[in-house]
């Protein structure tokens, strides 16, 4: 089978009520203790560790215990606590000063009770509830352009950039926020596009099309019990003019029949363009020689809701375990931009599809978190590692800022190993998963004696499995992917390091 299947990992866990009957004798009290004294405590959100609480915003303490005579609760003075209202088991208040903290309770039951199932040894009971307080969110950003100058906001403003430029959005929230997300509106089409800022994109947008815009931001703190927001608001703060960047793929994204160029600003209809201006590579890479299946492309079209997506249609099917490349002939072609620059010619440019990572969302696999201890060199050993030097950069890098710089010389190797937080994944047994790479090669060396790199699974070790091989034909000057396919006899869980 030529696809590659990869899958995420969902783990459901399920409560299930158990009620079971019995012909034994009936379960006696013990004597020292009354029936239904049972300590039972709660709040407006339950109990656990992540009850957070935002300040000013009212919350209750509840003593649902079975039995008790009286119950007190207090708050440290340092929270600011308004009580605002009690009746001794419910307590109803609210808190002006952030921090964590522990609300303490209580219980006079005047007897022995029970906790847990267990018998306790005074009548007294004395607990307490962990619990947070945090700011409010009171929304705020910053923007800069390419060169670093921070842009006034303000209704109005119209800011001029060019299309395709890089305008940076920096969060100056009060509060804390977790999720920030920029909402772009296009003030003649009124199209929406939604940015929701991550390690990827480190808040970096490309305003695509030509007009004016106006700017929406919402950012969000999720906790356990409660979602807070705020929003910002400007009106007209951008307008989008012609560009003189070059004109760049950005990705090219592969279903079964089509191929998505996705073009780094919006392009004039391409449906009259002709189909032989494209000229694409499709083949599996298990064979030794590559062997071109010989589609091609039928059909060129502009979507009319992406606007700088062109759309190929392709002539057979194509699938996720198929190498794919493109090339663009722009003397056959006429792609143009809707500020009519001319699409150039574009040589073996990767596509993908857009697959699952099976690796857990804690791995840092664009190296944004990660300090150059967290990297270990699994080396070959002398003499084929002796001239490996490793660095982090930011000198290139694929997504985000960051990037892991090896120097070696030609012959020499190396294997990326990760200490700490290693990729964990589950792997199914008899399911084949793509492992992968990108690499931005300066030099090859003398190109006769290879070089490479690479990285491998645990306890499933492969040692055959591929890696990263440097030899003078690896293109240079640009980001390159290279993958190897690897199946797991017993599954389970799994690290790449």
């Amino acid at each position: 089978m030529r696809r590659i299947f990869k899958y995420n990992v969902f783990i459901a866990v399920v409560a299930v009520a158990l009620i079971t009957f019995s012909c034994t004798e009936d379960y006696e009290m013990p004597s020292d203790a009354t029936e239904g004294n049972d300590v039972f405590l709660s709040t407006s959100f339950g109990i656990g560790k992540d009850i957070a609480i935002q300040k000013g915003v009212e919350m209750y303490f509840d003593d649902f215990s079975s039995g008790g005579e009286e119950t007190t609760w207090s708050f440290p003075e340092e929270s600011d606590p308004t009580i605002l209202t009690t009746n001794e088991r419910h307590a109803k208040v609210a808190f002006g000063n952030p921090g964590s903290y522990e609300a303490k309770v209580t219980i006079d039951f005047g007897e022995l009770y029970y906790l847990n199932g267990e018998v306790s040894e005074t009548s007294i009971y004395e607990g307490s509830i962990s619990f947070e307080v945090v700011d409010e969110i009171k929304a705020g950003f910053q923007v800069s352009d390419e060169s670093g100058t921070i842009l006034t906001q303000e209704n109005g403003a119209l800011h001029l950039v060019e299309a395709g430029s890089d305008i940076t959005f920096t969060d100056m929230s009060d509060g804390s926020p977790s999720v920030l997300t920029y909402f772009f509106r296009h003030t003649e089409s009124g199209q929406v596009s939604e940015f929701t800022v991550n390690e990827q994109n480190n808040g970096v947008y490309n305003f695509i099309l030509m007009g004016k815009y106006d700017v929406t931001y919402v950012p969000t703190r999720t906790t356990l019990n409660e979602n807070y927001a705020d929003t910002i608001s400007y009106t007209e703060l951008f307008e989008v003019g012609p560009s003189s960047k070059p004109l760049l793929i950005n990705e090219i994204v592969l279903s079964e029949n089509e191929a998505r160029i996705v073009f780094s600003r919006a392009m004039e209809d391409a449906s009259g363009c002709d189909p032989e201006a494209f000229d694409i590579f499709v083949a599996q890479p298990s064979t030794i020689e590559p062997m071109d299946l010989g589609i091609h492309v039928t059909e060129v079209a502009t979507d009319p809701l992406v606007p700088n997506e062109v759309v190929l249609t392709l002539s057979a099917p194509i699938y996720s375990s198929d190498d794919f490349t493109l090339s663009y002939d722009a003397s056959k072609g006429n792609l143009v931009t809707l500020d009519f620059m001319e699409a150039p010619d574009y040589d073996n440019v990767q596509g993908f599809f857009e697959l699952d990572n099976v690796i857990n969302t804690l791995f840092d696999g664009s190296f944004e978190s990660t300090a150059i201890g967290d990297w270990t060199a699994g080396n070959w050993g002398a003499p084929w590692d002796d001239g490996v030097l490793w660095e982090l950069s930011n000198t290139h890098a694929k997504s985000g800022s960051t990037s892991l710089k090896i120097e070696m010389g030609a012959g020499e190797g190396s294997i990326l190993n990760r200490n700490g937080n290693i990729a964990l994944f589950t792997a199914e047994a008899g399911k084949t998963y793509e492992i992968g790479m990108w690499s931005y090669v300066e030099s090859v060396g003398d190109g006769v004696n290879l070089s490479d790199l690479r990285f491998y699974t645990f306890p499933e070790t492969d040692w055959g499995a591929g890696g990263s091989v440097y030899s003078s034909t690896f293109p240079t000057g640009k980001w390159v992917y290279r993958r190897w396919n690897q199946s797991f006899g017993s599954g389970g869980e799994q690290t790449i390091n």
